[in-house]
């Protein structure tokens, strides 16, 4: 069995643990964060990786960045949350987190990240998927990244390379926001809001 098919057992569990925290009113650290000077260096495709604290889900996903964005213009993101797929702008996304970091693809050009922006929005109001296993008719975070990545490859790129690795990722295993920074021939960092941290 397939450690993306065993995750089914906690599927219940990914279900309410999405939704508790200990925050306490607490002001996200991003809050203040004027956004309008991020969005000059933002490209469709480009992805933003966040976390926040006191959250239950820090406890069992791997690594520090805990939740995967796409760009898709220099105001929105698509993001799959417990929710589902939805469409937010960055100052909404920012004013929630505590901390980001933003990646650009370095497997593919300008086009390739446009069509992979433009795929997300085709699944926007998709439910989350709680199973984390590979389906295209819901998504979770990190996946859903991947999977308009190998679309975007594999209708408009020729990057054979590229688009088996990034199609092992969904085949394998469970695509975490861990991957996406471990992963530096596939990802370079573009921005922060950490200016003393890198790629961690």
């Amino acid at each position: 069995m397939r450690y993306a098919d065993r995750y089914i057992l906690i599927a219940p569990f990914a279900r309410v643990a999405n939704k508790v925290n200990w925050r306490f009113g607490r002001e996200y650290q991003c809050s203040n964060h004027n956004s309008s000077d991020l969005r000059c260096a933002l490209k469709p495709g480009m992805i933003l990786l966040s976390h926040k604290n006191f959250e239950l889900t820090n406890v069992f996903i791997k690594g520090y960045w805990t939740h995967t964005a796409i760009i898709i213009s220099d105001n929105e993101v698509v993001e799959a949350t417990g929710k589902g797929v939805e469409k937010k702008t960055i100052k909404q996304l920012i004013d929630t987190i505590d901390d980001y970091i933003i990646l650009k693809p370095l497997f593919c050009n300008e086009y390739t990240m446009q069509k992979a922006s433009n795929y997300v929005v085709e699944v926007v109001g998709y439910p989350y998927n709680f199973s984390f296993r590979q389906y295209t008719k819901s998504f979770y975070c990190s996946e859903l990244i991947y999977w308009a990545y190998a679309r975007s490859i594999r209708l408009n790129g020729n990057n054979k390379k590229y688009y088996q690795i990034i199609t092992k990722f969904l085949d394998d295993s469970i695509i975490t926001p861990k991957h996406f920074t471990e992963t530096k021939n596939l990802w370079e960092v573009v921005n922060c809001q950490n200016k003393k941290r890198n790629s961690t």
